[in-house]
């Protein structure tokens, strides 16, 4: 009422139908409350409609949240959607590390903590995406930010590494990808800045062969299926499961479809990938065969991970 009718002058005595938002965000009853936040910061909303099987059954408003003492992690959202440097950033990780202690002496379930630690570094992805556009100049053509394994699968930890890829427009010229590289080096120097550490297999934006255009990807997915020997299985492990966090949303929809339709046409697929999973051993986790420190002044405290691989 006060920006869309008082403020703009319009009759009260109109339809609603005329001012109001015809495809509102939503969220369902099961969503997170964190979700329900981040959409809201976001997309600059007050208010998300709860829909259930197409119904509204309540609706969550900004004063709700304000009114839930236990919202740290969307404080640190809000905190790096308007930080303005790497450096603004980083002096963020001590928060981010509290949160997930919290988390974790909580007793809260490691999928919920997993999702609210992946919205976190996603909070942090778009950030330094925005920043460096800020530096760079407006992107020339479409593309995706993508990220996959772990991160895709809201399985981020305070060990997690960054898996990322990008997705440009098929009227991408070299020199476009330039500036992406550019782009992309940038974001992943300023993910390691902040405690996401880079990829030891480079399975990042930032390796040339993980930033093309949409029509590559497709060949991708469709060699590595059709033949998925070794390096290929490994590489289709990775990207098995993608998410985008920036830009063309339908472009990862695309690469999905992909996937399905090439794995409906190779039926063995799925042994191959299924004895590949069965065959390698799973690497330590953070909620399960935790090592403690032996000795020092952390005797007993500090959880110890060794060097895994990111899938």
């Amino acid at each position: 009422m006060t920006k869309r009718v008082i403020a703009e002058g319009y009759d009260p005595s109109a339809p609603i139908k005329e001012v109001m938002t015809t495809a509102p965000l939503t969220v369902s009853p099961d969503d997170l409350v964190l979700h329900a936040a981040s959409l809201m910061m976001q997309h600059n909303v007050r208010g998300l409609p709860v829909v259930s099987e197409g119904k509204v059954v309540g609706l969550l408003t900004t004063s709700h949240l304000v009114q839930n003492h236990r919202m740290q992690a969307i404080f640190l959202i809000e905190k790096i959607k308007y930080a303005n440097s790497v450096r603004s950033l980083a002096s963020f990780t001590t928060e981010r590390q509290a949160i997930f202690e919290a988390l974790v002496d909580g007793n809260v379930a490691p999928d919920i903590i997993g999702r609210v630690m992946s919205m976190i570094m996603d909070a942090y992805n778009r950030r330094l995406i925005q920043i460096a556009i800020d530096k760079l100049g407006e992107p020339p053509c479409k593309f995706s930010w993508i990220v996959a394994g772990s991160h895709a699968r809201n399985e981020v930890h305070m060990l997690s590494d960054q898996d990322n890829a990008l997705v440009l427009s098929d009227d991408a010229t070299e020199s476009d990808k330039v500036y992406f590289r550019h782009l992309s080096q940038y974001v992943a120097n300023g993910l390691a800045a902040c405690g996401y550490p880079l990829c030891p297999g480079k399975f990042m934006a930032a390796t040339p062969k993980w930033c093309q255009p949409l029509s590559t990807w497709k060949h991708y997915y469709k060699k590595w299926v059709a033949n998925p020997e070794y390096e290929r299985l490994l590489n289709i492990s990775v990207f098995l499961e993608i998410r985008c966090v920036y830009g063309e949303a339908s472009y990862a929809e695309i690469l999905r479809d992909e996937l399905h339709a090439n794995i409906r046409a190779n039926r063995e697929f799925l042994g191959i990938l299924t004895r590949d999973a069965i065959n390698t051993q799973p690497p330590l986790g953070v909620f399960n065969s935790l090592v403690l420190e032996k000795t020092g002044e952390n005797k007993k405290k500090r959880l110890i991970s060794r060097s895994t691989p990111s899938i």
